[in-house]
């Protein structure tokens, strides 16, 4: 299955008087310094000078009825990392390793803080589990010195955190930490399954259910029955080609079981799309010619 709308096709289309555009999307996203939620509603997550100094805003998650936001500070790994609750942000870290994943029912947010490796400002791996309303509960967990660690999923009430090239590890609020084996990297949790960057691994067992050197593995659909990978979605468990997709997607996220909406670039133009399994696309909104990226989607469970 193809997509009748190719990627270039469409960012053409959005600079033409008439275009049909699709529905806004059905998922929060920033949009530039402003956070945007499906009703319409905005807010400012961050201000237009700290939005400039920073380079931007490179990720957006749910915090404590809030956000955590990270912003275009990047350096061998790390961002700058605040929380912005009730219009009150406060810096996090001293570095962290991105706005980090959410547990399955969207209650939980699991991330990272670290050291600064560009500024030799050392400090030990700490994972947080925070909610993401208002409520109680959370745990956090020293790892003392150790790799860069990113969390990319949940395993029942445990942590999956990956570093760059290895190890891939489960982290429990107290007890020993695991290493998963036949895994140097991971992406996502679906389950008992954990996305490799070229397969899916089953927790369970330790098996490798597929693995291709040409798939880039990127997230599991909301019902784990497939996955992302650059240009093509594919089955989680079989690895089998289910559909292809335009290449140049920087973003992706699910809106529900059939849709995904993406950030494609192509040089320095970006675009929204609504992308089908039904093989049509459309433009959320028009092409913007803008660095950094305009457009950023909040995290997905």
């Amino acid at each position: 299955m193809r997509l009748v709308v190719a990627l270039g096709v469409l960012l053409l289309l959005g600079s033409v008087s008439g275009c049909r555009y699709g529905a806004p999307p059905g998922l929060p996203y920033a949009e530039g310094p402003v956070h945007v939620v499906p009703d319409g509603n905005r807010s400012r997550l961050v201000d237009d000078r700290t939005y400039r100094r920073d380079g931007g805003i490179t990720g957006v998650a749910p915090y404590r009825g809030g956000h955590l936001v990270a912003d275009g500070r990047t350096f061998e790994g790390t961002v700058g990392l605040a929380s912005v609750v009730d219009g009150r942000r406060t810096a996090l870290g001293p570095c962290a390793t991105g706005v980090g994943a959410l547990s399955p029912d969207r209650r939980l947010v699991a991330w990272v803080t670290t050291g600064c490796p560009e500024a030799d400002l050392r400090a030990e791996s700490v994972v947080h589990i925070d909610p993401t309303g208002t409520g109680g509960g959370g745990w956090t967990r020293n790892l003392g010195p150790s790799y860069l660690f990113y969390a990319v999923g949940f395993l029942g009430d445990d942590v999956v955190l990956t570093g760059l090239a290895g190890p891939v590890v489960v982290v429990p609020e107290s007890g020993p930490v695991r290493t998963l084996p036949r895994l140097r990297h991971a992406v996502d949790v679906h389950g008992s399954l954990v996305a490799g960057r070229h397969g899916v691994l089953d927790a369970t067992t330790g098996l490798v259910l597929w693995s291709d050197p040409r798939a880039e593995v990127t997230s599991f659909s909301p019902d784990g029955r497939l996955v992302v990978t650059d240009g093509a979605l594919r089955a989680a468990r079989t690895g089998a080609l289910v559909a292809s997709l335009p290449r140049g997607l920087t973003q992706v996220a699910w809106e529900d079981a059939r849709h995904l909406v993406a950030v494609a670039a192509r040089g320095r133009w970006s675009a929204l799309l609504r992308i089908g399994l039904d093989g049509r696309g459309a433009l959320l909104a028009a092409p913007v010619r803008r660095s950094p990226a305009w457009w950023v989607l909040e995290a997905q469970p």
